[in-house]
């Protein structure tokens, strides 16, 4: 029967049982299971900052997005009051300049609706965050 260590008095109350010795490859296991919580928490933190990252970005598009609705919410109406006033003829301009306007504003807002799809929610994004992911 092997002998029960001792331990001192002061540390006593500190102490509930004392186990078996430890063997290599307890300490063995132990490592590699430290080392795995290791790579554990480092995914975790990435995963974290990245949901941060995606979060902040997705209010960053949505507000980028809100105000460019209403700016060209705004802009359209403009427009409409300015087509309507050129109708009833209280503004009197050459057929030719509103053609121009008409047609820049079309162009605007066009381009405005590109630039939202184009920038704001772009598609080939996915892919880069799955290969840091993977890198993991």
């Amino acid at each position: 029967m092997p002998k029960k260590p001792s331990v001192p008095d002061e540390l006593a109350h500190l102490v509930e049982f004392v186990g078996s010795p430890v063997r290599p490859e307890d300490v063995q296991a132990y490592g590699e299971y430290r080392e795995i919580l290791d790579r554990s928490r480092k995914s975790q933190a990435v995963i974290d900052a990245w949901e941060r990252q995606a979060h902040e970005e997705r209010a960053l598009r949505r507000a980028y997005a809100t105000w460019l609705m209403w700016a060209v919410t705004v802009q359209v109406l403009v427009a409409n009051v300015i087509f309507f006033l050129i109708g009833f003829e209280v503004l009197s301009v050459a057929e030719w300049v509103a053609s121009v306007f008409f047609a820049a504003v079309f162009a605007e807002v066009s381009g405005l609706a590109w630039l939202v799809v184009r920038y704001l929610f772009p598609s080939s994004e996915t892919s880069k965050d799955t290969s840091i992911l993977n890198q993991l």
